[in-house]
């Protein structure tokens, strides 16, 4: 997702295409393959995920929507950062207006949830920063699930 556009059709956990789409507007700063936190414990997102990441740098609000959705739906997004190292790594992810944060320093199974997502004109719209305070924000993995 350090690149902006359109990511094409999503595919569901038994890898068949969705009609959902993926399309980045703002792109991340960049990402990293192996250095979220891992600890093999239970998570609700495999290792791989929980190892790479997509950061942003102090300043830079990267934005994603999903498309294609059902606005006669509601859905809920799930989403996961981590990262390992030292310092505060509080990441501000807001869709709607509403905001949610969570220190992905060392984190490997707390998540942010939002739910009874409407989506507008078949889309919702996300954006990933950092919290004030905080000079980095990261982003590993997400799940969209319909209500």
């Amino acid at each position: 997702m350090s690149t902006t556009g359109d990511k094409g059709k999503l595919v569901n956990k038994y890898g068949d295409r969705t009609g959902i789409g993926l399309n980045v507007t703002t792109a991340f700063s960049s990402t990293n393959p192996a250095a979220g936190a891992n600890d093999n414990t239970d998570s609700p997102f495999p290792e791989k995920v929980k190892r790479g990441f997509a950061f942003n740098n102090a300043g830079v609000t990267s934005a994603f929507k999903f498309t294609g959705l059902n606005n006669s739906r509601t859905y809920k997004l799930v989403f996961f950062c981590s990262r390992s190292g030292s310092g505060t790594r509080t990441t501000r992810i807001t869709i709607g207006g509403v905001s949610k944060t969570v220190n992905a320093l060392g984190n490997t199974s707390t998540t942010i949830e939002f739910t009874g997502l409407v989506p507008v004109s078949g889309e919702i719209a996300v954006t990933v920063q950092e919290d004030t305070g905080t000079t980095f924000s990261y982003l590993n993995g997400l799940w969209l699930t319909m209500e």
